[in-house]
């Protein structure tokens, strides 16, 4: 087994930690990618894979849980692996002010620079922010590298916004 730095990014640890325990994942989501508007249905270029896709190989490899979801933001973080520190005290501040009837027009994800990103708001916690089909994710790392939840924002029908739950 390969020796992990000790400052190793948690994003990073959790990426080799999940290709040991899934072997089989991502070479099954490269094979979907590829398939994308060929073989399978198309999708939207904001999402690079997914989680309709990753729930059907999660049952093909025997996995289940939240694997669908961190299964696709790990394969879609791992492309850029992007991460964005932010201060403890303005993460707390921003997550103080969230809004359970927040409309974001759906605009904002057609401008986002990457398909997944790493937001680490402490030393030891963070979560990765993905899009996900018809879905935009959130899934929170704890210290101990699991996950301690999996919010998935769901994409509106009414043309323009996003609703949170």
């Amino acid at each position: 087994m390969e020796k992990i730095s000790k400052n190793e990014p948690l994003p990073l640890k959790l990426l080799h930690d999940f290709e040991q325990e899934y072997p089989d994942a991502f070479p099954l989501c490269d094979y979907v990618r590829k398939g994308k508007g060929v073989e399978l249905r198309d999708w939207h270029d904001i999402c690079l894979m997914p989680i309709s896709a990753t729930l059907s190989i999660g049952r093909k490899i025997g996995a289940g849980g939240l694997f669908p979801s961190v299964c696709a933001a790990l394969y879609s973080w791992k492309k850029h692996k992007e991460i964005y520190n932010f201060d403890k005290d303005l993460a707390d501040m921003l997550m103080s002010q969230a809004d359970s009837e927040l409309e974001i027009p759906i605009e904002v994800l057609f401008s986002i620079p990457y398909h997944c990103v790493w937001i680490q708001y402490e030393e030891k916690n963070g979560f990765f922010a993905s899009t996900g089909g018809r879905k935009a994710n959130a899934i929170q790392i704890v210290s101990d590298f699991k996950i301690s939840i999996g919010i998935g924002i769901l994409i509106s029908s009414h043309p323009g916004c996003v609703l949170l739950p």
